[in-house]
């Protein structure tokens, strides 16, 4: 029997992954056919609710209180694997904070406060210890103290390899601030800069952590954003009847952009991109380009969203930067996100991409 050569085998592992689906199309496709049924639910939605039940379609779920019809019940679930989504340095009991920050980012975007959770915890036999059960257990306090969140209850299991937290949320609003409500002549703004996350991650994850020159002051400080997230929920409280459509940035600046594009069937034109004080000092010194570190680091948690010419004043002295404006309306092709005129690559934080896209 012929033994195959090594060229034959690198292709056959490329055939294979072409056919691996990645985050969002996995999403696509399980929810195509859960979708299916949704009018033999118990919980009968109503023709105009059905979008708001389709979790790919926005960062949290919602339906209906049948007691107060004007009542929202919101949900959202996240999770964290620690190997995709924990640098080695973290701590457990900042797994489990950033565990809770992400579902609250998204609270946060959509306008809603987070009321009650549930967590699942699954830990590989070598992590069962007394002392990293008690970390997670104080990061679950902690972040549910911060954000005001009664914990519920939960569930554990033993994995093979993997800490898996997943965390769910619950809360109640009067009004969502959906993806899908940017119109033309609208300004796309941001909560904050980008980029120090990015720069944080490039040093946590080379091995020798001297490989990037930077200042003290500046390493610390970008480890610290990605190794203690915080969610900007008060902000996104106050914002949100000021917004047309919002998201959370943890997929990058450029993805969270088109998908809130896409939702609106518009595009966008970018003046500006924010960079993060000591960010484009960090890429010059270590041959880096400061743009894709602000545009396709991801978790960031900052608000992008978008807003009326009428709220600009009013929005730029709450803290949020104006980056550019809603451009067309987007019904015969692809919305497009430009930057001086050049458009943005499609590019952020997707699990089991096969594509990580081209530079800016």
């Amino acid at each position: 029997m012929r033994t195959p050569t090594n060229h034959e085998t690198r292709k056959k592992e490329k055939d294979k992954d072409s056919k691996r689906l990645n985050e969002e199309e996995i999403i696509e496709v399980i929810w195509k056919i859960l979708s299916d049924f949704r009018s033999q639910w118990p919980l009968r939605l109503s023709q105009r609710d059905k979008k708001s039940a389709d979790p790919f379609s926005d960062d949290v779920v919602w339906i209906k209180d049948r007691k107060r019809s004007e009542r929202l019940i919101v949900a959202k679930a996240d999770m964290i694997v620690s190997s995709t989504d924990v640098p080695k340095q973290m701590s457990p009991r900042q797994i489990s904070f950033k565990a809770v920050t992400s579902c609250v980012s998204d609270f946060a975007a959509k306008g809603v406060k987070p009321s009650f959770g549930i967590v699942s915890i699954a830990l590989p036999r070598v992590s069962s210890t007394k002392e990293f059960v008690t970390g997670l257990a104080m990061g679950l306090r902690s972040a549910c103290l911060a954000y005001r969140i009664c914990l519920l209850g939960g569930d554990t299991n033993e994995s093979q390899a993997e800490t898996v937290i997943d965390f769910c949320l619950f809360g109640f609003a009067d009004r969502i601030v959906r993806r899908d409500g940017a119109k033309v002549g609208d300004l796309v703004a941001v909560s904050g800069p980008f980029g120090l996350q990015a720069s944080g991650l490039k040093i946590l994850l080379e091995a020798d952590s001297t490989k990037f020159a930077s200042s003290n002051s500046f390493r610390r400080r970008a480890v610290a954003s990605v190794l203690n997230p915080v969610a900007k929920l008060e902000v996104g409280l106050e914002a949100s009847k000021h917004l047309t459509s919002s998201i959370d940035s943890s997929d990058g600046l450029a993805l969270s952009l088109y998908q809130l594009a896409e939702a609106s069937k518009v595009s966008f034109d970018l003046d500006q991109i924010p960079i993060a004080p000591g960010v484009e000092k960090f890429a010059r010194e270590n041959s880096l380009n400061p743009l894709n570190l602000a545009l396709f680091g991801g978790e960031e948690y900052e608000l992008v969203c978008t807003l009326n010419e009428s709220e600009r004043k009013l929005m730029e002295s709450k803290g949020f930067t104006v980056i550019g404006r809603v451009a067309e309306e987007a019904t015969r092709k692809m919305p497009l996100v430009k930057y001086e005129g050049k458009v943005v690559p499609r590019k952020g934080w997707i699990h089991l991409s096969r594509d990580s896209g081209k530079n800016f």
